[in-house]
């Protein structure tokens, strides 16, 4: 996941705090894969197959590019060499979401088919849409000013991003076996389906660091 923004700060200050305003650009990228891999043996006594080993691997992967307008705050309090620093942001824009499923199943000495158990051709493809989005971020740094130009720092954020697909949510657990490769052609309804699924997607962090001042 990658950000980046823009800012032009305007600030006041005290004798021991300063505070920025920021406004400027936001980017976030978020890309998530899931796969699912096993292997099934038919068991049944009238079964051709029986005994015999089929492979299904199936893939559901999401990708979310968030660009926004965002503001925010700075606010900064020094006594002595210690400091304490806390940031507010709230960027508003358009996730952009792209959602790809893919399913093949083998048997040996047997051509290959399109479709497992979770993704079957009532759901495989790529499918995108853009919603949007809120992305929200806080943080808190402590530091110590070794020399006149030079500080360490540790500190603490915490994002939070809305209206992002991930790959778990696009998942259809309801499926009709009729359809190939589990059975020999669709009847009645078509699933699964792929529902764009969606939901929300927070981030800890910790960082530790040094600031140079010239």
């Amino acid at each position: 996941m990658g950000s980046g923004r823009v800012s032009a700060p305007e600030h006041c200050c005290g004798c021991c705090y300063r505070v920025d305003l920021l406004a400027g650009y936001r980017f976030l990228s978020l890309d998530e894969d899931l796969t699912i891999s096993e292997i099934e043996i038919g068991t049944g006594p009238d079964d051709p197959l029986r005994g015999v080993p089929f492979f299904i691997d199936e893939g559901f992967s999401a990708s979310n590019d968030f660009h926004g307008g965002q503001i925010g705050v700075i606010a900064e309090w020094a006594r002595c060499r210690t400091f304490v620093r806390l940031v507010g942001k709230v960027a508003l824009g358009g996730n952009s979401r792209t959602v790809t499923i893919n399913g093949v199943t083998r048997v040996d000495g047997l051509a290959p088919e399109t479709g497992g158990f979770l993704a079957l051709p009532s759901n495989i493809g790529r499918y995108t849409s853009t919603e949007f989005a809120v992305v929200p971020e806080v943080g808190l740094t402590l530091g110590y000013q070794l020399t006149p130009r030079l500080r360490v720092m540790m500190g603490y954020s915490f994002l939070y991003w809305t209206n992002v697909a991930r790959p778990g949510d696009q998942i259809d657990l309801a499926v009709n076996t009729s359809q190939p490769p589990l059975g020999n052609g669709l009847v009645g309804q078509a699933r699964p389906a792929s529902s764009f699924g969606d939901s929300d997607f927070w981030a800890h962090g910790l960082s530790f660091g040094f600031e140079f001042r010239y």
